[in-house]
């Protein structure tokens, strides 16, 4: 018999992989119009609830313990703002700012997000090409960068960064 936590655990595997292989077959320009209907909000709380289960297991929290992401592009112009955060051992991501200061604020389009958690797009390039910014100390956006290479986990699997 499942516990809770092993559905919990299931129902997210198959939502974060479920999600990055449709977007994976998806041009950009549907995955842009996607991030402006109501859809945007379960969709950017399926990656936020994914992102800690990539991060748990890497060496993430040696490189920092907060991470501010403000995820741009809503259709009233506003943001989203999620904070992810490492304590007790584990890490955890919530709406909101309140938290631990970070030393380091990523900004990025709901859409340009959904693109980098599939893998479509490449975060060097989204840097570059000014879809992506880092504040605080842009070293540490590089070096999460190396430790997500395998965001979303697959088949209840860690991420190969954990497996380093």
């Amino acid at each position: 018999m499942s516990t809770p936590a092993d559905f919990l655990d299931r129902l997210q595997s198959e939502l974060t992989g479920g999600l990055a292989r449709m977007l994976a077959s998806m041009p950009d320009r549907p995955v842009r119009e996607l991030m402006r209907t109501p859809l945007r909000r379960p969709v950017l709380e399926t990656v936020f609830w994914a992102l800690p289960r990539a991060l748990n297991g890497t060496r993430a929290h040696e490189v920092t313990t907060a991470v501010r992401c403000h995820v741009t592009g809503r259709p009233d112009g506003g943001i989203e703002i999620y904070l992810l955060e490492y304590a007790d051992g584990r890490w955890s991501a919530r709406q909101g700012s309140k938290g631990a200061e970070p030393e380091l604020t990523i900004t990025v389009d709901g859409a340009e997000l959904l693109l980098l958690a599939c893998r479509s797009s490449s975060p060097v390039e989204a840097y570059l090409a000014g879809k992506l910014r880092a504040s605080g100390n842009p070293m540490l956006a590089a070096r999460l960068t190396m430790l997500l290479r395998s965001f979303p986990p697959r088949d209840g699997a860690p991420s190969a960064a954990a497996e380093r």
